[in-house]
């Protein structure tokens, strides 16, 4: 924990400084960094609260790609207090700017947060469907961390399903 508070002053530190000197996009990302150490201590309310002012001052900016990174920290939170269909609603916009954007990687964490969130709701089938999109997208780029991902949250819904032979075979790919 003590590292946690350690990182907390220094990036509340940082955020005095961009904010002194006017770097926007700095300030952004000291804002989503607090929110990170905040998410990393459980205080989801507090993460909550950063990524929200970082996603403000990012569409001030028009950093549409940071939005889509801050938009994906948010909906990750909101889930972690149960607020499921708020998390979506940000998903869904996080993935509309990926999609528009072209940033392909976007869209992998826009989709899997998705299936991971339909997941929370017991939409297994909905929650299985998002996550295959991702795992093809994830294949196609050659993204390891988000197949890693994609492979683990299939496993985790087809043992929902029942399908435990189908769930250990998502598992060890």
């Amino acid at each position: 924990m003590g590292q946690f508070e350690q990182a907390i002053n220094y990036h509340e530190q940082s955020l005095c400084i961009k904010q002194e000197i006017k770097d926007r996009q700095g300030e952004a990302n000291s804002l989503g960094n607090l929110g990170n150490a905040y998410f990393a201590l459980g205080q989801f309310e507090q993460a909550i609260n950063y990524y929200e002012q970082s996603l403000c001052i990012k569409g001030k900016i028009k950093d549409n790609k940071g939005k889509v990174n801050s938009l994906g920290s948010l909906s990750k939170a909101l889930l972690f207090l149960g607020e499921v269909e708020r998390a979506i609603n940000y998903t869904e916009e996080s993935l509309a700017i990926s999609q528009e954007l072209k940033y392909r990687q976007g869209e992998v964490n826009s989709l899997e947060n998705l299936g991971i969130a339909y997941l929370f709701l017991g939409e297994i089938e909905r929650a299985i469907n998002y996550t295959k999109e991702s795992l093809a997208i994830s294949q196609e780029l050659k993204y390891r961390q988000g197949k890693a991902n994609s492979l683990g949250n299939l496993g985790i819904a087809y043992h929902y399903l029942g399908q435990f032979e189908r769930a250990i075979n998502y598992h060890y790919q």
